[in-house]
């Protein structure tokens, strides 16, 4: 599967910021392809305390191949919907990865 032509992603000068879509309290964790023009993610945690968003932010750092410490969540603290920042990538790099995730 690809990325949709309306891309979740958006390169700027020190990373990318990505649109994700956080479905707590999932059967496992994965990139489960798009929702309304952003990334899916499912995550097991359930969403008290940050602990979805925690989850989602360690899945993408795993999926991309980058450290948790390079995503950073931009704006959705309590939202399903997030804007995270992946500091030191592009988005054609975070968009072959993503693709092999959701191909999987």
């Amino acid at each position: 599967m690809s990325l949709p032509k309306c891309s979740p992603m958006v390169d700027t000068p020190d990373g990318v910021h990505l649109s994700v879509w956080v479905q707590p309290g999932a059967r496992r964790s994965e990139c489960a392809g798009f929702h309304d023009g952003a990334v899916k993610l499912r995550v097991v945690a359930r969403p008290q305390d940050g602990a979805a968003t925690t989850e989602a932010i360690e899945l993408l750092a795993r999926l991309i191949g980058v450290r948790v410490t390079d995503v950073r969540l931009l704006r959705g603290r309590t939202s399903r919907r997030k804007v995270v920042k992946i500091r030191g990538a592009t988005a054609d790099a975070v968009r072959r990865r993503l693709e092999t995730a959701i191909g999987k």
